[in-house]
């Protein structure tokens, strides 16, 4: 089975929203992060207990024990059971009772899971990105780097390296989509039993894993999120503004797609760098626009004015 068809089997949701992805998926960061992800061609993935979204890892965990409770979470694992003898059972045992503890990203901090975030940006905001994010993320000098879509549909190419959109949801909506994982599922039962049983536990495992990295509250929708998810275990440190070490993980963006005799430069998967409103954006688009040049990517990469007004707060 091809990355395709266990993305269908597996994932239908994040399926069906990669099928009707267009334009870019923009990731919002300030000016002097921007420069750095140009240079050193990498982006940095952050652990979830140090983002701002904890509090929404504990809302997918409590919509999954609800799940669990009752009769689509034992059909669930039951289609693994009867793919493999004693799957789901096993499943439940060593991953799902764990996930659900709301500790749980505290006992295995740091070596659980990394991400970082992207927005899928739709008509103008091609051209103006989206107020919202201009406000919550990169302070007051910040920018947003449009990536175009072949990393994604592509699944990056790195192993332990992958994308999934942010379900937006309470408890209904999301035992809808569970709802017709558990039907996909059962209708194919045959494929399951085809492939190993390591090959399904380690799908399943990420379906959960997933939902509880992966699922919001409806109230962010107009986010629209992405996030690129690591879940090996070789972790970097930095020391943050508080002198605290801070696990990470390095994603080159240099080899995001596999290449091996004409390697994939930042290049050909960013698109354009989008200059939020700012009293310094002449400024900024001059520095953006140097250091594209002194990496030989100014042909490559456009740098383009949101054209919002900056408003001050004086």
């Amino acid at each position: 089975m091809d990355s395709e068809g266990y993305r269908n089997l597996f994932f239908p949701y994040a399926a069906q929203r990669l099928k009707n992805l267009h334009g870019n998926l923009a990731h919002y960061t300030s000016v002097d992060t921007a420069i750095k992800i140009i240079q050193n061609e990498e982006i940095w993935l952050t652990h979830p207990k140090d983002t701002n979204d904890l509090e929404e890892i504990n809302h997918a965990q409590k919509i999954l024990k609800q799940i669990f409770e009752g009769e689509w979470g034992a059909r669930f694992l039951n289609v693994l059971n009867a793919a493999h003898q004693g799957l789901g059972d096993q499943l439940l045992a060593e991953k799902i009772i764990k996930y659900l503890q709301l500790d749980w990203l505290e006992i295995n901090h740091p070596s659980t899971v990394f991400i970082t975030c992207f927005t899928e940006h739709v008509d103008d905001e091609e051209r103006f990105g989206r107020l919202s994010m201009w406000r919550a993320y990169g302070g007051s000098e910040n920018v947003a780097l449009c990536f175009n879509l072949r990393p994604f549909k592509e699944e990056i190419g790195l192993e332990g390296i992958y994308s999934s959109p942010i379900l937006y949801a309470e408890y209904p909506e999301f035992l809808y989509h569970f709802v017709k994982l558990v039907l996909r599922l059962e209708n194919n039962l045959s494929q399951l039993k085809d492939l190993s049983r390591d090959d399904v536990y380690a799908h399943a495992d990420s379906i959960i894993l997933y939902a509880i990295i992966c699922t919001k509250h409806p109230c962010f929708r107009e986010e629209q999120e992405w996030r690129v998810l690591n879940l090996g275990h070789n972790t970097n440190y930095i020391i943050d503004e508080n002198s605290a070490k801070v696990p990470i993980k390095r994603l080159l963006l240099s080899s995001a797609l596999p290449d091996k005799d004409h390697p994939i430069r930042i290049g050909k998967i960013l698109d354009k760098i989008i200059v939020g409103p700012s009293e310094n954006k002449g400024t900024i688009i001059r520095e953006l626009e140097r250091t594209l040049m002194d990496c030989g990517l100014d042909k490559a990469i456009q740098v383009k004015d949101s054209e919002i007004p900056f408003r001050s707060n004086k």
